[in-house]
């Protein structure tokens, strides 16, 4: 009886560890609008490959030059692989919390949002953002995903999205 009682304490003690060592990668808190309960304004303390960020929408009319600075810019995310994680990591925190709209407060909100990572210039004139676009599930609507299997290309200037903006926490 006392070997039964030493595994089930083992057992428990086994379990509390896992429960506590993902409870950090769940720990993202989704922000919500004050007058459209559906609509994410932010999220706060998002993990991204091991490093917590907190997170803006923009406005829908922001180009990436107002997230990212003067062309070429400074991204958070240098790679489309990074970029694509981060993605990954916003849209699972958005469905988890069954956002149905993002953007910053009292801009109503679109059902889909960017985040740019790479900037160069395109047919020799163009300054230009490469970007993962991710967007509501057409068939789920409070599900997110990335809206294609590649990113794509827009005007750093004048091409006007909403954007996810990161801040790394604690800078």
């Amino acid at each position: 009886m006392k070997f039964k009682a030493t595994v089930f304490l083992l057992a428990s003690v086994a379990a509390m560890c896992l429960l506590l060592g993902t409870s950090a990668a769940q720990a993202a808190d989704v922000i919500f609008s004050a007058t459209i309960p559906t609509q994410a304004i932010g999220i706060e303390d998002l993990d991204v490959n091991g490093t917590l960020y907190d997170v803006d929408f923009t406005e829908p009319e922001t180009v990436a030059a107002q997230v990212y600075g003067e062309f070429p810019g400074t991204f958070d995310f240098n790679t489309r692989e990074t970029a694509a994680a981060a993605a990954d990591a916003v849209n699972a925190a958005l469905t988890a919390e069954n956002a149905w709209t993002v953007g910053a407060e009292g801009s109503g909100g679109l059902p889909f949002y960017r985040i740019g990572f790479v900037s160069g210039i395109v047919l020799d004139e163009i300054e230009a953002v490469g970007f993962w676009e991710s967007a509501t599930d057409n068939i789920d609507i409070d599900r997110w995903i990335r809206n294609a299997t590649e990113p794509d290309i827009d005007h750093y200037t004048l091409g006007v999205r909403l954007w996810a903006k990161f801040t790394q926490v604690g800078e």
